[in-house]
């Protein structure tokens, strides 16, 4: 029998709740909403929210919460509602009012007597980013916009009060604490947004168009962002530029204006809270109004900015010294922040007289909060953002989108260790190489075959010759061509103190391996000894030499007695 609940239509519901948050409480006032809603009342207890009638006190803060209502009336029962769910879940082409797709069901921040717009809070019925079911429908149309700190995505499980509880810390130290929303920078935002959100749908006039299926803005959670690994970026030293005009308390027109007359921040001191929050080490801002002036040594702090307003000071730096990363704004004083990679461009960088940073490539990141002027202003500057000489990132707010900003900043100085190719430069690296070298694998060694290992071994030697002649050469290039421009090389070259000669020895060694002779066993023994003392010095990789030492002394052996 047919109990109409194979294919189910639903329609997404929601209620907006508008909270007072306060530095230690969360309260709600009674005439906002009906009390005896049987969903409101499990919003409220699930979450611990106080019912209170003040509603001048602290900052606004509204609550979206949304779910599935089945518009089958055979499906009323608890049963058929779980069986309906399930076969929602599996067939979701049939929702009529998907995630956003209708503009009126989506609500964005909006401003009150508060004067500042309200933080928003999501709560759906399940992780929106979710690949299972919602954005594997829509992976054409689907443009994801960072949840910033007007809109956090809380999802109603298990651990809903607890995710709750953390989301209003971070909105209590944003009030509170940083006083962000209370910046020009991030009203704007808030209200740029709103109105882009307002406008991004496309109306379906019947027949067969795309208008019904496109949800140009999605929500996501944090959850990737975070799961960033700095392990890697915090083992060396960095100088950063900084091009903003809004970097100096002592000029009105350098602090970012607020609504609260006593609050002067700068972009300097908001990039200096993000990045510490990256556990990378110390961040130094170094203030430059006048250039000529020698940049302090970076030796208390993982990262140095140097923090500048106009295009003019910046080219003077960029004369004296390389930068590893080079930060822009997009809206100067008199001018753009891409104006800088116009001086730059091609044609003009030997006119300019500029160092370009390591291996000769200059990195930049635009940190704005107009993200999509930036991209169309590259495209109509035809300004490709990979080139032999620059390599523009993806750009991010650092007020108003920090996660999102933390992540894109930690890739980008990923990629620039990889162009330097520092991150292959390591002992796990090198040892790697040769352990594919000497030890023994997948039975390709007959083990009473002595003859038969010697080839197998001299073989693997010549093909993996040429890799560490790479190593070499990378750090040659390094040590001689940067050396004291760049800080990050610096700091690399200051830990691998016996690299370089480990790696003329090791190189002499593999060579010896697959060319010598046996009358060269006292040579090839000298080798393997230097290597091994300077790589055992690494207590890190005690295992991985022990099993390598035996290899190649077994080697030795069968050379001498070839």
């Amino acid at each position: 029998m047919n109990t109409g609940i194979t294919y189910p239509i639903a329609k997404l519901r929601s209620i907006r709740l508008t909270l007072r948050v306060t530095e230690t409480e969360c309260t709600i006032t009674n005439t906002l909403f009906s009390t005896t809603n049987s969903i409101f009342q499990r919003v409220l207890k699930k979450l611990s929210i106080v019912i209170d009638d003040d509603t001048t006190k602290g900052i606004p803060v509204d609550i979206c919460y949304y779910w599935w209502e089945f518009e089958n009336n055979l499906i009323e029962e608890a049963t058929q509602r779980e069986v309906a769910l399930r076969k929602f879940n599996e067939n979701i082409d049939y929702i009529s009012d998907s995630w956003l797709l209708n503009q009126d069901s989506f609500f964005v921040p909006i401003s009150s007597d508060d004067k500042i717009p309200h933080p928003l809070i999501h709560i759906p019925y399940r992780d929106v980013s979710s690949k299972e079911v919602l954005l594997k429908h829509f992976p054409r149309y689907a443009n994801i916009m960072d949840d910033s700190i007007w809109n956090y995505l809380l999802i109603w499980d298990k651990n809903v009060k607890e995710n709750f509880d953390k989301i209003l810390s971070q909105i209590r130290k944003n009030a509170f604490v940083d006083k962000y929303y209370y910046l020009s920078v991030a009203q704007e935002y808030a209200h740029l947004n709103a109105r882009m959100l307002r406008e991004a749908f496309i109306l379906n006039k019947g027949g067969k168009n795309h208008g019904a299926y496109i949800s140009p803005f999605l929500f996501h959670s944090k959850t990737s962002l975070k799961q960033i690994s700095t392990e890697e970026i915090s083992k060396f030293k960095w100088r950063f530029l900084l091009l903003d005009d809004k970097i100096d308390k002592d000029d009105e027109e350098g602090t970012l204006s607020s609504t609260d007359p006593t609050l002067k921040l700068t972009k300097s001191e908001i990039l200096n809270n993000r990045i510490s929050q990256l556990n990378i080490g110390k961040c130094n801002c170094v203030l430059v109004k006048n250039t000529d002036v020698e940049l302090p040594m970076v030796n208390d702090c993982q990262i140095q900015i140097v923090c500048v307003d106009t295009i003019e000071k910046a080219i003077k730096l960029m004369q004296k010294y390389e930068f590893d990363i080079i930060l822009l704004d997009y809206l100067l004083k008199d001018n753009y922040g891409y104006k800088l990679l116009t001086l730059l461009s091609k044609e003009n960088i030997d006119t300019q007289n500029v160092l370009i940073g390591p291996q000769k490539k200059n990195f930049f990141m635009f940190i704005s909060a107009f993200t999509t002027a930036v991209n169309e202003r590259l495209t109509l500057e035809s300004l490709s953002r990979d080139e032999d000489w620059w390599l523009i990132g993806e750009g991010a707010c650092p007020t108003n989108t920090p996660e999102l900003f933390n992540y894109r900043l930690v890739h980008l100085m990923e990629r620039r260790l990889v162009q330097t190719g520092i991150k292959d430069l390591t002992y796990s690296n090198v040892l790697n190489t040769v352990q594919k070298i000497y030890i023994e694998n997948n039975g390709e060694i007959g083990g009473n075959n002595k003859n038969q290992r010697i080839r197998s071994v001299r073989k693997r030697a010549y093909e993996a010759y040429h890799e560490i002649l790479g190593f070499h050469y990378d750090y040659y290039f390094l040590q001689e061509k940067d050396k004291g421009n760049s800080v990050l090389v610096d700091s690399f070259l200051e830990k691998q103190v016996h690299f370089g000669a480990m790696l003329e020895h090791l190189l002499q060694l593999v060579h010896l391996t697959a060319f010598g002779t046996v009358r060269q066993w006292p040579e090839i023994w000298e080798e393997y000894q230097f290597f091994s003392r300077t790589v055992n010095d690494r207590s890190k990789y005690v295992t991985l030499m022990n099993k390598i030492t035996k290899s190649i002394e077994s080697h030795i052996i069968d050379l001498k007695s070839e």
